[in-house]
Parts: structure tokens; C-alpha cells; sequence
């Protein structure tokens, strides 16, 4: 009897970091799992998974699994439920994200340790000015300082609107390590080609393709992929 509810947990836990690793992203890269296995979908005007259901039938199954063994039965079920799948998932990323870092402090990486948390790219226009915004959120996974500075690839669709699609930045970013999270935002301006209209690049596709960030400095770089 013991053998077995131990079995149900593993089976019903292993759900749950299943689920949660087809939602993991990959290092330097804003795909997960689940992304390099099944390409997302795409229409005109987005992008996305239509199979992001799938994590979430697993956590769920694994939640009500371990929510159903002996040592809750005498328990408010649906509470236990609750607890089971918004806080374990949270903890198995918690994890994830550590053994990330152990092996950036074992190999004494340095930038490389650095990653992008989220970013968010806009196109603004004014009086038939434009203007790229960018708000980068850069995490960092080591011990000690990063400085380093950046250049940004817009997607090659962008080559027949802009008469320049690489872009440096304006400014060097510390970031100090530990999980530390560094905000960083910048206006580039840019020029569009002969022809072009401010619409035109407006009603470009961007979504279809990646962004790709280079950060640097005198010792490394370090390219990662963001949309």
C-alpha cells in the first residue's frame, strides 16, 4: 500500500515538472520547450502557442493527484488543490532557475551569466519621425558585476523599411549579479528608406520574426534571441 501511494506521487509530481519544463525558457533565448517542440502558430497580427493547454493539463493532473493522497484526506480537498498548483510549480522553477545558477558559478561564467527577463520593442512615430523603444528587463544569474554595453538586430524584415536594421547603444549597464534584475529603456532613431511611409512599417509583420541582442564588453559577448 505504501508502494503504490509513493508511485502515485512521483507519477503525479513528475506531471507537474513535466508541465513545468515545456513552460521553461531556454537560456538566452525567449523560446520554451514546449515552443522548440511544436512551432507557435501565427496569424497577421500575433504570435502564439496553440498548444499552451498542454502544461496546463499536466499541472493540473498532478496537482489533483497529490491533492487526492492519504495524508490530505481528512483535509479540505479544493484547498489543498489551490495551494498544490499555484505554489509547487512556483517552487519547481524556483528550482530550475537554481541549478541554473550553480552551474554559472561552478564554470565562473561571467556575461554569459547575463539574460534577458523581458523585453518589450515599439515602434512610436512623431511629425514623420520615428522612433524605436526599447525596454529590456536583464537579469543576472552570477556573483560578481557585469558592464557591458549592446547592439540590437532587428528582424530581417525590417531590411526593405530602414535603411539601417543593427543599432548600438547609447550606454554602458551594470548589472551585480545574485538574481539581481536591471531595467534599462532607449529611444533609437530611424530612418526609413526612400518610398517608405511611417504605415508601411507600422503594418509590417514584425511578429513573425526574432530580435537578437548582442551584449559585450571587452572580454565577451554573448547574443541572445527576443522577440
Amino acid at each position: 500500500m505504501i508502494r503504490k501511494e509513493a508511485k502515485n506521487i512521483i507519477i503525479h509530481f513528475g506531471l507537474i515538472i513535466a508541465g513545468c519544463l515545456l513552460f521553461y525558457r531556454f537560456p538566452h533565448q525567449h523560446y520554451t520547450l514546449l515552443q522548440y517542440l511544436i512551432k507557435p502558430a501565427r496569424n497577421s497580427n500575433s504570435v502564439f502557442t496553440c498548444l499552451n493547454i498542454v502544461p496546463l493539463v499536466f499541472l493540473l493532473l498532478g496537482s489533483i493527484g497529490l491533492a487526492a493522497i492519504k495524508p490530505f484526506a481528512n483535509k479540505n480537498r479544493f484547498l489543498v488543490l489551490l495551494l498544490v498548483f499555484f505554489l509547487l510549480p512556483r517552487g519547481v522553477i524556483w528550482s530550475f532557475d537554481l541549478a541554473k545558477t550553480v552551474y554559472y558559478w561552478v564554470g565562473q561564467d561571467r556575461l554569459s551569466a547575463v539574460d534577458i527577463k523581458d523585453s518589450q520593442f515599439t515602434l512610436q512615430s512623431s511629425n514623420e519621425i520615428v522612433t524605436l523603444h526599447f525596454n529590456i528587463k536583464f537579469i543576472d544569474y552570477g556573483r560578481k558585476t557585469n558592464t557591458f554595453t549592446y547592439r540590437i538586430y532587428l528582424p530581417d524584415g525590417y531590411a526593405k523599411y530602414l535603411k539601417n536594421t543593427v543599432y548600438e547603444s547609447n550606454s554602458y549597464i551594470t548589472t551585480t549579479g545574485n538574481w539581481s534584475v536591471t531595467q534599462y529603456q532607449q529611444d533609437i532613431p530611424a530612418e526609413l528608406k526612400d518610398g517608405i511611409t511611417i504605415d508601411d512599417l507600422i503594418d509590417a509583420d514584425w511578429n513573425r520574426e526574432e530580435i537578437i541582442y548582442e551584449l559585450y564588453n571587452k572580454e565577451e559577448e554573448v547574443k541572445i534571441i527576443g522577440h
